[in-house]
């Protein structure tokens, strides 16, 4: 159903409204497969590309990769099992993480190029629609 913003804002107040609720349900659509923070996405990057480098290593050494050491003392598999899974999670997000900025930007897009709020409101339930979709991706 599409979201009637004309009774209450002017057009470019509707568009900014409707931008700002597409990037809150893209977050959202994200924090239903990764954990929040700006700590926990350094963490994961850092594991990544620890995984990277241990995968590309002949003879990793353990010390030098303390994230995911970490991760494999607790799991109890060894470091390349640990990188393997750390590397194949990051792929499996990077592809679900480029179809949500994919709606994201694709969403926004089409709301800044709508001339009236009737259009500004169909965009936005199509965006919101298609991201909230994505929730049970992955």
């Amino acid at each position: 159903m599409p979201i009637d913003l004309a009774p209450v804002q002017s057009l470019a107040a509707a568009v900014s409204a409707a931008c700002a609720e597409i990037d809150a349900e893209a977050e959202r659509v994200r924090l239903t497969h990764i954990t929040g923070g700006a700590g926990q996405a350094l963490a994961y990057q850092a594991k990544s590309a620890e995984a990277r480098a241990i995968l590309a290593d002949d003879q990793p050494d353990p010390a030098a990769y303390p994230m995911v050491s970490a991760r494999a003392e607790v799991a109890g598999i060894t470091l390349q099992a640990a990188a393997q899974q750390i590397a194949a999670r990051a792929a499996e997000w990077q592809q679900l993480g480029a179809a949500i900025e994919h709606g994201r930007e694709a969403g926004k897009h089409t709301v800044r190029t709508a001339h009236t709020h009737a259009q500004v409101g169909r965009s936005l339930s199509a965006a919101l629609s298609g991201l909230a979709a994505l929730a049970a991706a992955g």
